[in-house]
């Protein structure tokens, strides 16, 4: 009686066995398309107007999450004023920034910062981890106001989507990256959908 009073033990719930097990089920490796938004000035914002600055960090949070879930995404988190999620595919990624950007103009005082990454990432639970997440937050960085930037090989998987302009801003040097990355930029006016 006393050996299944100790089986039963560890394999309750409550057991460390139990709960690394259910962790490793939850790891997944797989690719995905990384986005990171951040508002453009909104620490100053928060400085000049408090009241304001809330008001606009819940639009944005309204608009996104309108975004990313209408066009197939993950809401991973939420980091100050900047949002991180993923998409199984690079176009729908960009999809989703390019209608972020156009929504977001219709609200005085928001603009964004936007970078795109597709690679391979680490899935833990209701977070991501890994070199592709870093890449994505750092093209978000360097990103120019209101610009969607967004790395080579999520333009290689999405060049073939007519709604897409991109253009290349060039290679750039990201920190704790060792190779350089060639960014592009999409224009934010997409053409109209074609089916393909």
């Amino acid at each position: 009686m006393e050996t299944l009073k100790i089986l039963k033990k560890k394999h309750s719930s409550f057991g460390i066995d139990q709960t690394n097990l259910k962790e490793q089920k939850i790891r997944t490796r797989r690719l995905a398309a990384i986005m990171f938004t951040d508002i453009v000035g909104y620490t100053d914002m928060i400085g000049d107007d408090e009241a304001k600055a809330l008001r606009i960090l819940e639009e944005n949070r309204r608009i996104q999450r309108a975004s990313i879930e209408r066009h197939g995404g993950k809401w991973i988190k939420e980091m100050g004023d900047g949002i991180l999620s993923s998409f199984n595919t690079a176009a729908e990624a960009i999809r989703s920034a390019l209608d972020i950007q156009q929504d977001v103009q219709k609200i005085s005082g928001l603009r964004l910062y936007i970078g795109i990454h597709f690679s391979e990432v680490v899935f833990l639970g209701d977070d991501v981890f890994g070199l592709g997440v870093n890449i994505a937050s750092r093209i978000q960085g360097l990103a120019l106001p209101g610009r969607i930037w967004i790395s080579e090989s999520a333009a290689n998987t999405a060049n073939n989507k007519k709604e897409f302009h991109l253009k290349s801003v060039g290679k750039l040097n990201l920190k704790n990256v060792t190779e350089p990355v060639t960014i592009y930029e999409t224009n934010g006016v997409p053409l109209q959908e074609t089916g393909s």
